[in-house]
């Protein structure tokens, strides 16, 4: 039986209907074509983007960033690349490489700039040159709190920026203003602090700029997640020599009032949280330190391993000059003497002070005694446990336990 015809259709017109979808498609997958040609393309070759889409602000962007590269550009690229960043941002006003890019532009014709970057500003906190031109204009105003705001902003943001941009602060913290308006902002615990205090407390030079930023951040001695970051500071002001400022931030941290006791934790009981004033244990394949029970040790002590010579713990001591005595308990040590672990006093500055090889002695202990003198200029010491390695069989692990210092002669 034939088909009825719809009387409202034409006979022309379902393969019309069907040419206008396929027309559309076509028309949809160039323009997201082109769309995808400005994003990749017009970032490394914006002349083919604008020839796929001469609409779009991408390659304009791109386009007029190429001209003003160099950082000196001709008058002509100058006002190419003006005229480019205003059609830019007719195009994309919410794009604020456009913005950004605008202001440069104003920049290197002499004109205000500003508002062109705060609008930048205003569309993305994200866009790393406004923050920096920002920064710019805020120490030039010598607004500190300000510049320092958009330090915060941008190392936030852009991850890859914090190397470059704390090695400035770093830098400048060197003034005690930067530094209290610097340990002001590191209070707030911004994402990048672990980062940054790191590195600040390998590269600052100024002991007093340690102190304003550490004493800000309040770290405190019994809290196990500020440890690392107080021995960072007391590590970094002993190597600027800054000792007594070392000696008063670890009172600080540990809440005590009383001068450094001449040795600390000197039987290994407890953990070792502070260095260089507290025991720095190595832990190396060919030679280290293990805190643990030995026989007819009291209670723990440190065991000595390793075939190679090297100082298996160290602390750092604050000793006025004048006559002193130090005392141990070791065990197992060889009998050759060149075999036998030491005890060495030296001076910061590497003076030699004196030399305390361990007495020869089976598993049952034996206690050492023996005096030392601490010369005037000899602000602080380190003591060093050396082991010395056999020559011949295995090792002994000699160990080392109760250390104790005391002033006068013994």
């Amino acid at each position: 039986m034939p088909r009825a015809v719809d009387p409202r259709r034409s006979p022309g017109q379902g393969p019309v209907r069907v040419g206008l979808i396929i027309a559309l498609l076509l028309l949809l997958g160039w323009l997201s074509l082109a769309v995808t040609v400005d994003q990749v393309l017009g970032r490394s070759v914006p002349g083919i983007a604008a020839r796929w889409a001469p609409w779009a602000a991408g390659w304009r962007i791109q386009s007029a960033t190429h001209k003003l590269i160099d950082g000196n550009p001709t008058p002509a690229l100058r006002a190419q690349a003006a005229a480019e960043s205003r059609a830019a941002i007719n195009r994309a006003p919410l794009r604020a490489a456009a913005a950004r890019l605008l202001g440069t532009t104003q920049l290197l014709e002499g004109s205000q700039a500003v508002g062109a970057y705060r609008y930048a500003h205003r569309l993305s906190r994200r866009d790393l040159p406004t923050q920096l031109y920002l920064i710019e204009t805020k120490v030039a105003a010598n607004d500190v709190a300000g510049a320092l705001r958009h330090y915060d902003i941008a190392m936030r943001t852009n991850v890859t920026s914090r190397a470059m941009l704390g090695d400035i602060l770093i830098n400048a913290s060197d003034t005690p203003e930067i530094a209290q308006a610097l340990g002001r902002l590191l209070a707030t615990r911004p994402a990048w602090l672990p980062e940054f205090y790191q590195r600040f407390a390998a590269q600052a030079k100024n002991p007093a700029a340690i102190l304003i930023v550490a004493g800000a951040l309040d770290f405190r001695g019994d809290r196990d997640e500020d440890a690392e970051f107080i021995t960072m500071a007391l590590e970094r002001l002993v190597q600027l020599g800054a000792v007594g400022d070392a000696e008063h931030y670890y009172q600080r941290v540990t809440r005590t009032t009383d001068r450094i006791a001449l040795i600390r934790n000197g039987g290994f009981e407890r953990p070792n949280r502070f260095q260089p004033f507290d025991w720095i244990i190595a832990s190396e394949p060919t030679h280290s330190g293990i805190v643990e029970r030995r026989p007819n040790a009291r209670g723990v002590a440190l065991t000595l391993t390793g075939n190679e010579s090297h100082a298996i713990a160290r602390q750092l001591l604050v000793l006025h000059p004048g006559r002193y005595r130090i005392t141990a308990t070791v065990g197992n040590v060889p009998q050759a003497v060149e075999e036998r672990p030491k005890l060495v006093l030296s001076c910061q500055s590497g003076a030699a002070i004196a030399t305390l090889p361990f007495a020869a002695v089976g598993e049952k202990p034996r206690r050492l005694e023996a005096g030392f003198t601490v010369p005037q200029g000899c602000e602080a010491q380190w003591l060093d446990i050396v082991n010395t390695p056999a020559f011949d069989g295995e090792p002994a692990d000699p160990w080392i336990d109760d250390i104790g210092i005391a002033a006068g002669a013994p």
